[in-house]
């Protein structure tokens, strides 16, 4: 009895060894040929729907059949060499390329079902090590009616459903990722972006709708390095993508219920006619928001929340002629709110040389804002028709700074009026008020015979707007602008300036009173650009209003003044000195006082005027200001005729206002 136990016992044991000896056996060649199919499939599906662009590579492949791991080791994607050759030479090449190298790939808990329904895909892990992407801008400079492949014509759920209906993910985690783009297009562009962990939570691609349970990206590093050239870049519009198009290629519905970033870092290079200038080696910035809704067809998108946050910003525009600072940015959504600090539009050059430098000989500009903040913004309704809706803006401690060289030939160009900027805007605006504070403006100009520009300022400006918005309400609505300040940082004024907000309606108002101001201090402006220098006169008060359009302008004034007297100048071995017949003959025909005597009527001007259309609005209100002045002071159309033959003043005088048109065409500030 006890021997045929034995014996039993030895069958069975048997028996388990074989099977699980068979049982190993099996697997492993199972494994081997599930292996090996997948390797072939995956180089087959990826050869097909890129159209025999691409190839794969993997060094090793591996399936767990009892634990449903599948790991990839050594992948490669790349474009084939013959084929990329093929294409380039029908100038056909796909706007971008990529060049893959991963060091492993591991599934965790694959649904294997896959492999044989081709028809869902789910498993619990999805690992990348050391992934590196390159992606490359084929050279489309010369290309412009190349017939192009888009090989991501279709959405990535268009591509997989002949294999997949459903894909998902409860995990995936990319390690010491990086990725680099390379753009041949000027201005060349190369990023590197590389972070140590992201987390993806719950990924799920299907019935052409793609979401993402939640997105952690911690401290990623951003390297940006740019080449500008001198020669003007000319993007057509055709080459710009908005991002419904862009994440089209994902789905054509995509949702994240949550993505945050957290302490990135952005290091900015930029290379400007040879001259490396890093202008940023470090900033953090921080984004958190939830519930995306992005319809890619509709184009419309929808969002709980958001918050931005980053520090010490630089970015460059305008070819890299200028870069964009800001101390800090802060975008609020449930708070309503966006502030910005320390605002500055630096140019690359100084004022002297930056025309030279420019391609089209541009005004130099210097903008800085100290603190921007808007209140009560309804992200809802910007997210449902695209308008920025606010209750409150503030600008406080604005500084603009204008150079113009005359001495440099400029391209003709004719300018829009500030209002028909305001009305082509591509962004919809309704901003109930906004506060202007502490304001200063300064033009200055080298004539084009001289070394001494002449500079006229605004100082201790505030401002109120009122209807700020190119939405059109009502018939007659205007944008109204109350404004005070200091001329030359002497006399005080105040100004009224109604701006239409209807394209129909070109039409505007203005009304300015200036109080109390010495005549001495345009001597500032007038010297260097007219040679006239004002001995005497002091101002005060002065009523100026004008009824106008883009083309022509209505003029009503009354200048109360007293003591004018000028001498005309000429510039003699670089130094002025006085012409003193001229300007006896001159000061003859001025009127030295209005009203003229005590009991009697002040002169009240009436004079309308063409506007010269190749200047700025700025430069129109002096243009309207010259007749007026003119015959404030006394000289008639019929005395400036007589003037203009007998000593040229008249036309030294335009000089301030208004450039002969020959010489230039360019706007001023």
């Amino acid at each position: 009895m006890e021997i045929k136990k034995r014996k039993l016992l030895k069958i069975v044991y048997s028996i388990i060894i074989v099977i699980i000896v068979g049982g190993f056996f099996i697997n492993w060649y199972l494994n081997y040929r599930l292996e090996r199919v997948l390797r072939e499939k995956l180089s087959e599906h990826i050869t097909e729907a890129t159209g025999g662009f691409y190839k794969f590579n993997s060094k090793h492949l591996h399936i767990g059949l009892f634990n449903g791991e599948l790991t990839l080791d050594g992948i490669e994607l790349y474009p084939d060499s013959v084929v990329f050759k093929q294409w380039e030479a029908k100038d056909s090449l796909p706007k971008n390329y990529f060049d893959i190298q991963i060091e492993k790939i591991h599934f965790k808990r694959v649904n294997l079902i896959w492999l044989f329904s081709y028809k869902k895909l789910h498993f619990n892990l999805f690992e990348i090590s050391r992934p590196s992407v390159k992606v490359y801008d084929s050279d489309i400079t010369h290309r412009s009616k190349r017939k192009t492949r888009n090989l991501a014509s279709k959405s990535l759920y268009e591509r997989m459903s002949p294999y997949i209906d459903v894909l998902s993910v409860k995990k995936i985690n990319l390690k010491n990722a990086s990725i680099v783009y390379v753009g041949l297009e000027q201005p060349s562009l190369k990023l590197h972006f590389e972070t140590k962990n992201i987390d993806i939570q719950d990924v799920k691609l299907g019935d052409d709708i793609f979401n993402l349970s939640s997105v952690d990206i911690v401290k990623p590093v951003l390297k940006i390095n740019q080449i500008f050239k001198t020669r003007q870049i000319n993007t057509s519009s055709s080459k710009k993508q908005d991002f419904y198009k862009i994440l089209g290629k994902l789905a054509k519905r995509v949702s994240i219920n949550q993505f945050n970033i957290s302490d990135a870092n952005i290091d900015y290079a930029g290379t400007l006619n040879g001259k490396l200038n890093r202008q940023q080696q470090r900033n953090t910035t921080n984004l958190f928001f939830t519930g995306l809704v992005l319809d890619n067809e509709k184009k419309t998108f929808a969002l709980d929340d958001i918050n931005f946050s980053t520090r010490n910003l630089h970015f460059p525009i305008n070819n890299g002629f200028y870069t964009i600072k800001a101390g800090a940015i802060d975008l609020k959504k449930k708070a309503g709110s966006l502030k910005i600090e320390q605002l500055h539009l630096v140019p690359s050059y100084s004022k002297t040389e930056f025309a030279y430098h420019q391609p089209k000989h541009r005004d130099w500009f210097d903008v800085g804002v100290g603190h921007i903040s808007l209140s009560g913004i309804d992200f809802a309704r910007y997210f449902s028709n695209n308008i920025l809706h606010a209750k409150e803006l503030l600008m406080k401690d604005v500084k603009l700074l204008n150079y113009k060289n005359q001495q440099i030939e400029i391209q003709h160009n004719i300018m829009p009026m500030i209002y028909e900027e305001l009305q082509k805007s591509p962004v919809k605006f309704d901003i109930n008020n906004a506060d202007l504070k502490n304001f200063k403006i300064v033009y200055e100009e080298l004539p084009k015979k001289g070394t001494t520009t002449g500079v006229i300022f605004f100082t201790e400006m505030n401002g109120k707007l009122s209807g700020l918005t190119n939405i059109v309400s009502r018939p007659k609505q205007y944008i109204k602008l109350d404004a005070d300040g200091k001329l030359m940082g002497a006399g005080y004024f105040t100004a009224t300036w109604m701006l239409p907000v209807d394209s129909l309606n070109d039409h505007f108002h203005l009304k300015v009173h200036l109080h109390k101001f010495d005549l001495r201090e345009l001597n500032q402006l007038i010297i260097p650009l007219a040679s006239v220098k004002i001995e005497n006169g002091f101002v005060n008060s002065l009523t100026f209003s004008t009824d106008a359009s883009s083309k022509r302008a209505g003029i009503e004034m009354i200048m109360l003044y007293n003591n004018l007297g000028i001498s005309v100048l000429r510039n003699k071995d670089r130094e002025m000195t006085t012409k003193t017949f001229v300007s006896t003959i001159t000061n003859g025909v001025l009127k030295s006082n209005n009203p003229d005597k005590k009991n009697k009527e002040p002169r009240h001007i009436r004079v309308s005027m063409e506007r010269d259309p190749y200047h700025s609005t700025f430069n129109y209100l002096l243009q309207i200001l010259r007749p007026a002045v003119l015959e404030s002071v006394g000289i008639s159309q019929k005395k400036q005729n007589f003037a203009k033959k007998v000593t040229g003043l008249i036309q030294k005088v335009k000089g301030v206002f208004q450039r002969d048109k020959k010489d230039s065409k360019e706007e001023n500030p």
